[in-house]
C-alpha cells in the first residue's frame, strides 16, 4: 500500500525535518521534502552534517531511499554519506542502516538516485527518526524515504 500525503510532509506537520545547520540562512530542511519544487536545503561545512526525518508518532522501516541532486550547480552533490535510524534521538542510539562512499551517480544537474537500505534489519524493526550524515557540506534538492509506515 502506498501512502502519500500530497505537499511537503513537513508543512503537513506529518514529518520534522531538521538539520544540523543551515547553508546561508536560507536554505531550510523543509526544502528537502518539497519533492516536486526546485528548492535545494544545505548545510555549513560542518564536521558531522545531518538532515533528521521525525515521523513525530509514527514509525518507518526503511526499505530504500531517493536522492535528487541539486538543479542550478554541479559542485557539492553529495558523494558520501550514512544513513542512520533511532527510535530516542539519543547520540548513542543510532543504528547505522547505509553508508556510501564516492558515488558519481548524483554529480550531475537534478541527478535522481535509489539506494538501498544495506543493514539486515530484524522483522519488524522500524524507527522514529530517521537522518543522513555527511562531512562537510550537506547539499541536494530532495530525499525521500521508502519502506513500511507504521501509524
Amino acid at each position: 500500500m502506498t501512502i502519500v500525503f500530497g505537499g511537503n510532509v513537513n508543512d503537513k506537520c506529518v514529518v520534522n525535518v531538521t538539520s544540523s545547520s543551515i547553508w546561508d540562512g536560507c536554505m531550510y530542511p523543509k526544502y528537502a521534502v518539497d519533492l516536486h519544487k526546485p528548492n535545494v536545503f544545505a548545510t555549513q561545512s560542518d564536521e558531522k552534517s545531518w538532515l533528521k526525518y521525525d515521523f513525530i508518532t509514527n514509525k518507518i522501516r526503511p526499505t530504500c531511499y531517493s536522492i535528487r541532486s541539486r538543479g542550478e550547480c554541479l559542485h557539492n552533490n553529495p558523494t558520501s554519506w550514512v544513513i542512520e535510524g533511532s527510535n530516542t534521538d539519543d547520540d548513542n542510539d543510532w543504528k547505522l542502516l547505509d553508508s556510501r562512499n564516492e558515488v558519481k551517480s548524483l554529480l550531475g544537474k537534478n541527478c535522481e538516485d535509489t539506494f538501498d537500505i544495506t543493514t539486515h534489519l530484524e522483522p519488524f524493526e522500524s524507527f522514529r527518526f530517521l537522518r543522513i550524515r555527511s562531512q562537510g557540506i550537506l547539499v541536494f534538492s530532495a530525499l525521500e524515504y521508502f519502506g513500511h509506515f507504521f501509524k
